[in-house]
């Protein structure tokens, strides 16, 4: 979520328990070390009720709207498809 949210003031425990009061079900959250750099994982389970959290940008959406901050997406150059002639 990083390159899509500015969460760098937000704690991340916090922000699980504003999930939780909006419905999300916040399995745990833990601290992993990668390539010498902690980062905070969330372990969300989903619901069938929420299809709009399926993808990260969804989720970007949910939290943004929790925390007021804005989203950032990404440009992104879809391909061309080529008909047949």
């Amino acid at each position: 979520l990083d390159s899509t949210i500015n969460l760098q003031d937000v704690s991340p425990y916090d922000l699980g328990d504003q999930l939780t009061l909006r419905g999300f079900e916040i399995e745990d959250i833990r601290e992993v070390d990668i390539k010498n750099e902690t980062d905070i994982v969330f372990d969300i389970a989903l619901t069938s009720n929420r299809p709009d959290i399926l993808s990260l940008r969804g989720l970007a959406r949910e939290i943004a709207a929790i925390t007021n901050k804005n989203i950032i997406i990404p440009k992104t150059n879809p391909l061309e498809l080529k008909t047949a002639q």
